[in-house]
């Protein structure tokens, strides 16, 4: 297809981009903003689970960018919830950190702490009944347990900013991007959005805060066991909230691919492959997740639903679609990386920033 393109691979870099200045700049960008991003949840803060969480969020960040998106969504109804019932002390990062796991109960002279939040809504319940005290503690003491590093945040935004000011500066010039600059940028876009959401997270905490009581009544725990959960909504409505969060960020994630819908390829097959993975990743999010919440969850519960025919194609349609998004993922990843050994000799040529200087001509 881009046959008349000159084209050259490995190119080193003394006086200009090269190949290893470009992998780097990508390669850094992904490994900083994806590890700033991680956010675990308490006691999970270990360097093997965040390198865990960090693997999690390259294989699929439009996940981590739509949890993020709902769980600044409770965390905020939270906070409101609790300052109706009068705890003004209550802040955005109490919401958090109780979301999280943060709180433990701990009744009598029992050494075995009981998780009083696997969301939220437990502990706004307890306390809206008068189970359980409100811990105090003041926004102040609860980011002092924070291992937030702003050094390291601020390495992230400069890193994806400039990479940014090199993309759009290249496009001005009328300078090729290549398919790995426009990768990175599409994973910037998500952790972007989980930025934002988790900016008032707490960070890498180790330990919970030890709620006391005396006792439990077994009345208590069953009727805890029976909170439903979710702050925010509940059945179908949480599940139209999240398929539409999913969908819209995994759609955006798909569509910066499609971007390189006309750029040089090594070979005509690879850019015919680079499109269809561009449209599977685009459209694949919004088909599956509605046959999987609708179709598999909701009717998969109904009497008389488990043996029909309709549930297996559901669940074969399913898995199909899935698959064929976990294939054109795989292939974005690995074509990024094998597209370098033949590039259009422009890619090298570096940007000429003295023109976007003010002048008088």
């Amino acid at each position: 297809m881009a046959n008349t393109t000159h084209t050259q691979g490995w190119t080193p870099d003394p006086d200009g981009r090269g190949t290893i200045s470009l992998l780097w700049s990508c390669l850094f960008t992904l490994f900083i903003c994806t590890w700033i991003a991680v956010h675990p949840e308490v006691g999970d803060s270990k360097l093997g689970m965040k390198f865990l969480f960090m693997f999690m969020g390259l294989m699929a960040p439009e996940i981590w960018s739509m949890n993020a998106i709902w769980e600044i969504f409770e965390a905020r109804e939270l906070l409101k919830r609790m300052r109706k019932l009068g705890y003004k002390h209550w802040t955005l990062q109490h919401s958090f950190f109780a979301d999280m796991g943060g709180f433990k109960l701990q009744v009598g002279e029992q050494t075995q702490l009981q998780n009083l939040t696997n969301d939220a809504t437990k502990l706004w319940w307890m306390v809206k009944e008068g189970h359980v005290p409100v811990p105090e503690i003041s926004k102040d003491e609860l980011m002092d347990r924070s291992k937030e590093d702003s050094l390291a945040k601020a390495i992230a935004v400069l890193q994806a900013g400039w990479l940014l000011v090199q993309c759009i500066a290249r496009a001005v010039q009328g300078l090729p991007i290549t398919t790995l600059e426009l990768t990175t940028m599409a994973f910037v876009f998500c952790t972007t959005i989980s930025y934002a959401a988790w900016w008032k997270k707490p960070k890498d905490v180790q330990y919970p805060i030890i709620i006391k009581i005396s006792a439990l009544r077994p009345e208590i725990t069953s009727s805890l066991d029976k909170v439903p959960g979710g702050l925010l909504v509940s059945g179908s409505q949480r599940d139209n909230f999240e398929i539409i969060a999913m969908s819209v960020v995994g759609t955006l994630f798909g569509c910066f691919h499609c971007i390189a819908w006309n750029w040089h390829f090594p070979t005509a097959m690879e850019c015919l492959l680079w499109r269809v993975a561009a449209v599977m990743s685009t459209v694949a999010l919004p088909i599956a997740l509605p046959m999987f919440i609708f179709s598999i969850v909701r009717f998969f519960s109904c009497d008389g639903f488990r043996d029909s025919s309709k549930s297996m194609i559901c669940q074969v349609m399913f898995h199909i679609v899935t698959l064929f998004y976990l294939l054109a993922r795989v292939y974005l990843i690995v074509e990024v990386f094998i597209s370098l050994r033949a590039l259009p000799s422009d890619v090298y040529k570096s940007v000429e920033w003295v023109n976007f200087l003010p002048n008088i001509s």
